[in-house]
Formats: C-alpha cells, sequence, structure tokens
C-alpha cells in the first residue's frame, strides 16, 4: 500500500516518502489522505444540479494529486486506501468498533481489502531507512502524542493514512464509494440524497436534516427542468452537511476547508 501511495506522488524512493510523512513535512502524501480532495469537492456542489462537465473539476483536482488521467481509475485507488486505513490494526487505541461498517463490498475497491483481511490482514514487509537528530526527535514526540506503541507502528500508520480520525474515514469512504458510483452522471436531489442516506447509516451524519429533497439552485439549471423550484436560490437544511464533508475533507488532506478552498477555487459555500 505504501509503494502505491509512493507511485502517486513526486517523491523518487520509498525512504524519502516515509521521511516526508513520519516527520510531518508532508503528510498529504498517502493516497487515502489525498482521498478527502473529493470530499471537499461533494460539500463545495452539495444541493446543486451537478452536469457531467462538473466531474471534470473533480477529475483535474484527483489528476493533479495522484498524477492519474481516469477518473474512475482515481476514485477506485482513493476508495480502496481509505477502506484499508479503516481496517488497519495500527489504528490509535480506542477504536474498538467494527470500523468496516458494511461499506467493504464484494466488488470494486473492497474486495482487495476483503481479501487482506481474509488473510490475516498482514501482508507487510520490512523497510528500514535513515533518520537522524531533529527528524528523530520530532517522530518520536508525535509517536506519543498520538498514542502509538512505537517508533515503527506510528511510521507505519502516517504513511498510510492510518492516523486519521475514524468518522472522516468513514465519512470518506462512503463519499469515494458514492462518487464512483455516479461518476459522470447527472447528480440531482435523488443522488444527494443518495449520498445523505449512506452518510446517516454510517457515519451519523445528516446532509439535510428535514430529509426533505434539497432545493436546487434555479441558476445551475435549465428553467424548463421538472420539479424544481424557481423561488429560493437557498438551501438552508444543506449548509451544515456540506460543512461536515468539508471539515472531514479538510482533516484527512491534513488542512483546513479555507486553505484547500483557496488552493483548488472550490466554494466553501
Amino acid at each position: 500500500m505504501a509503494e502505491e501511495s509512493l507511485r502517486h506522488s513526486t517523491y523518487k524512493d520509498l525512504s524519502a516518502f516515509l521521511r516526508g510523512v513520519s516527520t510531518g513535512w508532508d503528510l498529504r502524501a498517502p493516497l487515502a489522505a489525498k482521498a478527502g480532495i473529493a470530499l471537499c469537492w461533494a460539500g463545495a456542489h452539495l444541493g446543486t444540479q451537478v452536469q457531467p462537465d462538473t466531474w471534470k473539476e473533480l477529475q483535474g483536482l484527483l489528476r493533479a494529486l495522484l498524477g492519474t488521467e481516469s477518473l474512475g481509475r482515481s476514485l477506485c485507488l482513493a476508495e480502496k486506501h481509505v477502506l484499508a486505513a479503516l481496517t488497519a490494526e495500527g489504528s490509535p487505541k480506542g477504536s474498538s468498533e467494527d470500523p468496516t461498517l458494511g461499506l467493504i463490498g464484494r466488488r470494486g475497491p473492497g474486495r482487495e481489502v476483503r481479501q487482506r483481511l481474509a488473510e490475516g490482514g498482514k501482508q507487510s514487509s520490512k523497510i528500514t531507512f535513515k533518520i537522524l537528530g531533529r527528524r528523530l526527535r520530532i517522530i518520536d514526540r508525535a509517536t506519543g502524542q498520538e498514542g502509538f506503541g512505537s517508533r515503527s507502528e506510528y511510521i507505519r500508520a502516517v504513511a498510510l493514512g492510518q492516523n486519521r480520525h475514524r468518522e472522516a474515514l468513514v465519512k470518506g469512504a462512503a463519499t469515494l464509494f458514492w462518487a464512483r458510483s455516479h461518476v459522470g452522471e447527472e447528480i440531482g436531489p435523488a443522488e444527494w440524497l443518495g449520498l445523505d442516506g449512506l452518510l446517516r447509516e454510517h457515519a451519523s451524519t445528516y446532509l439535510f436534516p428535514s430529509r426533505c429533497l434539497p432545493e436546487i439552485s434555479p441558476n445551475t439549471i435549465s428553467e424548463t427542468s421538472p420539479g424544481i423550484s424557481g423561488k429560493d436560490p437557498e438551501i438552508p437544511e444543506a449548509a451544515p452537511g456540506g460543512q461536515s464533508l468539508w471539515q472531514a475533507g479538510a482533516h484527512l488532506l491534513a488542512s483546513s476547508p479555507e486553505v484547500i478552498s483557496a488552493e483548488t477555487g472550490l466554494p466553501l459555500g
């Protein structure tokens, strides 16, 4: 998994990749971390009519982070690594609940993760790299602060994004599954409520608390679209849900919603 993250990074070798993430210099390097951009994108567009061309925006954001051309491929990679982080034995203590929450399917990215779990979840190889002085002290301090039992356990976990909060990873897995299921399609009220249902079931998150169809902004759709009110462009119920997606996505990316918005041009809403 670390080697796959390496292939989708700018690092020349695994040692450099591990030094970058373990010292906190580049916490966005793991694929599980980069998955956060999909949540930010969903939060930015929540409740609006998403046309097929809008998916190109997400494709560009993932291409910049992963270096992949195919949006479907990017989403599969991100989902696999988020699911793997959820089921990792190296997660911080205190997450004793079943982390899979039914999100691991028998097809797509979940199939490989399910196979790893069936084999005992331990597929690792020993890697040695040099790190001295101040950088080593930084790692030792972080190991204790994040509740890991050893330096190697911490490095392994942070290199794979396994030290992210469980709630953010669950939201990430659900959102990526939803995006992969609808990639390239037009997204309207029914599809947004589908995401709402996934997050309600697996993360106890309510995108639209009233459980009504979200009002869609009339400036994003044709005036002749059926079933859409053109009276009020505001979606009051959507704001908390969009903020929740933004916060989870920014956490995975080890940043803040404001910084991610400034970097990408995605509206905070």
